[in-house]
């Protein structure tokens, strides 16, 4: 990689885009630290859309809710009764091919599907079938609600002046092993001789180290590393080539390092002051320094692979750990340990814009960065406006599951 290059491409990049990076890097507990990246594969093989080290989750499963629940009165959830329902009761029902193989949701599933996707008979039917559950630390803690989104990009199938960062498919010698004290993460590389070693880092990768791991896995090349690095930490990408036409890519597998956040590292080594940070110095430092671009990303070891997903229509979302494609605004990451995956949840939180953000959605996701019963990353959708919204999303919030009732 020529620094000289990277300074230049840094140029290219557009306000919009350029603001959702800046709010990724510095949002030491938004975006680059909690937007789910990839890490995103479950149980089911299923990859998710959002990266860090892969910490699958301890319970896949959605048959029996977690400790600490309580159940309250549907007078609990702000604004329940001015929700548009039937937006998330489909997003719901997408999920059920996965979900009826769990007794808990069978019937729901069964009698839900026929239902008319009319906001008053979705209502009913959800406050007759469901009771809604309070965490018992929601009144001792804050929770909080970050944002991901799918971005757009430009590339080409073939590198060229233009396009030549590259998006990799998952290496051949790529292992996945189960983390001991004696590895450093939870894939490791088998050498010609068959000997298993650490898996590559990101600054291996980006140094040209691991070129024979990766020769020959490029899917697709891109205008600039930074873009490279956003499509890694959103975990899926739509790329409109050079060539024509558009491809899709979603999360596929890492290289098993743990996430680092690059802006803690910039902040940490002051180059960032915390307090002074915006768009236009980020990018002045970024073009002033851009010998230092490799250290900044080498902080953070973890990388991204991708798959193709040609099956996805144009008009759907990515596809979440599930299997399924996320909706925007109706879905949200989680974590599996206290909420179960493809569970209803309402929350209660704000806009980038501090406006009332009281919604019923569907735990469709995960991320080794959301972690703990009042967390959740909110989906936006696709495109520069969904990104703008993403890098700005870092608010407080309630939450509550709706279980059915037995």
């Amino acid at each position: 990689m020529r620094l000289q290059s990277v300074s230049r491409s840094f140029k290219k990049l557009s306000l919009v885009t350029y603001g959702a990076i800046v709010a990724l890097v510095l949002q030491g507990c938004s975006s680059i630290d909690n937007i789910i990246i990839p890490e995103r594969a479950v149980k089911t093989g299923s990859p998710g859309p959002s990266i860090y080290s892969i910490q699958e989750p301890a319970k896949f499963t959605v048959n029996k809710l977690p400790d600490g629940w309580t159940p309250v009165s549907w007078s609990n959830l702000p604004g329940w009764s001015d929700d548009a329902v039937e937006e998330a009761w489909q997003a719901f029902t997408r999920g059920c091919p996965s979900l009826q193989r769990q007794p808990s949701w069978k019937k729901i599933c069964d009698d839900g599907q026929g239902i008319a996707l009319h906001p008053v008979v979705v209502r009913r039917f959800i406050e007759e079938r469901f009771t809604p559950y309070q965490h018992d630390s929601m009144g001792s803690a804050t929770g909080l609600m970050t944002g991901y989104y799918e971005p757009f990009f430009e590339g080409s199938r073939q590198k060229n002046a233009r396009f030549r960062y590259p998006l990799f498919a998952t290496p051949s010698d790529l292992v996945r092993v189960k983390p001991q004290a004696k590895t450093p993460g939870s894939r490791m590389r088998r050498d010609a001789s068959g000997r298993l070693l650490p898996y590559w880092t990101r600054e291996d990768i980006e140094l040209g180290r691991a070129r024979n791991s990766l020769m020959g896995k490029e899917i697709v090349y891109l205008e600039n590393p930074i873009e490279v690095f956003v499509a890694q930490v959103q975990g899926s990408v739509r790329i409109h080539l050079n060539e024509g036409g558009e491809i899709r890519l979603g999360y596929a597998d890492a290289n098993g390092y743990p996430y680092k956040s690059i802006g803690k590292f910039m902040i940490e080594q002051g180059w960032l002051p915390a307090n002074q940070a915006s768009m236009s110095s980020i990018r002045t430092w970024l073009e002033k320094n851009p010998d230092k671009y490799v250290s900044v990303m080498a902080a953070n070891p973890s990388y991204i692979f991708f798959r193709e997903l040609s099956h996805l229509p144009a008009d759907s979302g990515p596809l979440g750990s599930l299997g399924i494609p996320l909706t925007p605004m109706r879905s949200i990451a989680v974590d599996p340990n206290f909420v179960p995956l493809g569970s209803m949840v309402y929350l209660a939180s704000k806009t980038p814009e501090k406006q009332a953000l009281q919604r019923l959605v569907v735990a469709q996701d995960v991320g080794s960065a959301i972690q703990g019963v009042q967390r959740a990353d909110f989906f936006w959708g696709s495109g520069e406006h969904a990104g703008e919204l993403a890098g700005r999303s870092k608010q407080p919030l309630s939450l509550w599951v709706l279980w059915p009732r037995l």
